[in-house]
């Protein structure tokens, strides 16, 4: 596996599931049964579901049909796990309809109906929209959403929070709260936001055999680093703070060439110290203030340079 793994668009994963499909022995019932037993192995190292009443709020289309296998699985395993429906649309996808014909009890909810009663859930598990959610959600489905959010429950996502955009910004709030979100091969653009941090409180990805090669050879700008890299970053304690991690000194930077003092301090920040100081010469000191403000900034006595000392 590549050190670097691409991030892929809605569009790219769309392609690569059919990619996979084409050229693997595995149907799309398959890779969705693939996908239920990850998320099911991903929430159970998360939780301890024995005792715990879950309910299961699934949609009409493939993410709908994750969450019905997910429900499935659960049940066979003894987990008390309720599932609903939400009609949304007259016809589900077809994998949609597979799965819920293979389970005995599913609750059917269509508007105009009460809304789900999450008092006594313990856990809650989003499967209603996925990621091919555009524009924003409204009506029953944006009632229901609102109810998820008003639970006290612990939220999982499959995939994606409900009305989360994958590749961009949202364009209303009404997104389910996800506690973790469980993706599945990539985590989603719209992961990295910080505008999106309300919405995900954690996210996770699981493996659920795409096709990697084809993956790496989409054409993207964006990438993830993978875990054996990750791995070897420490770990910083929560109440650590930037004096904890040292304090580097620069001296950089000379008339009409303060580009390398501006590029160096912000490797510099990157790199993990605490502080850092650039010291440039007295022509540099608007540039550097206003270009890396993050920077403290010392002012050398010289005017266009900073000449060799000797010690």
């Amino acid at each position: 596996m590549n050190v670097l793994q691409k991030i892929l668009n809605v569009d790219q994963i769309r392609n690569t599931d059919g990619h996979t499909i084409q050229h693997t022995p595995i149907t799309s019932l398959d890779l969705m049964e693939n996908t239920a037993k990850s998320f099911v192995a991903a929430i159970q190292k998360n939780h301890d579901l024995k005792n715990k009443k879950i309910v299961l709020c699934c949609g009409a289309g493939n993410n709908g049909g994750d969450g019905l296998a997910v429900c499935r699985l659960l049940q066979n395993q003894g987990v008390s796990v309720k599932a609903i429906l939400i009609q949304f649309k007259e016809l589900l996808s077809k994998d949609c309809e597979t799965n819920l014909k293979k389970l005995k009890e599913v609750q059917l909810l269509k508007a105009g109906d009460p809304l789900p009663d999450f008092s006594e859930a313990d856990i809650i598990i989003d499967a209603v929209l996925g990621s091919g959610i555009r524009g924003a959600v409204t009506g029953f489905v944006a009632d229901v959403i609102t109810a998820i959010n008003n639970a006290q429950a612990f939220v999982y996502a499959i995939d994606v929070p409900s009305g989360l955009p994958c590749d961009s910004l949202p364009t209303s709030n009404c997104i389910v709260k996800a506690d973790l979100v469980v993706s599945f091969q990539r985590p989603k653009r719209s992961f990295f936001f910080p505008e999106n941090s309300i919405y995900i409180n954690n996210w996770k990805v699981v493996d659920i055999g795409l096709n990697e090669d084809f993956i790496q050879e989409q054409d993207s700008s964006h990438f993830i680093i993978d875990h054996r890299i990750a791995a070897l970053v420490k770990r910083r304690p929560r109440q650590s703070h930037k004096g904890t991690y040292g304090h580097a000194l620069l001296l950089a930077g000379s008339y009409g060439k303060m580009g390398a003092a501006i590029l160096a301090s912000k490797a510099c920040l990157r790199s993990g110290v605490g502080l850092v100081t650039t010291s440039v010469p007295q022509c540099g000191y608007d540039i550097l203030q206003i270009s890396v403000p993050e920077a403290l900034c010392l002012i050398d006595r010289h005017v266009n340079y900073i000449p060799p000392y000797h010690c």
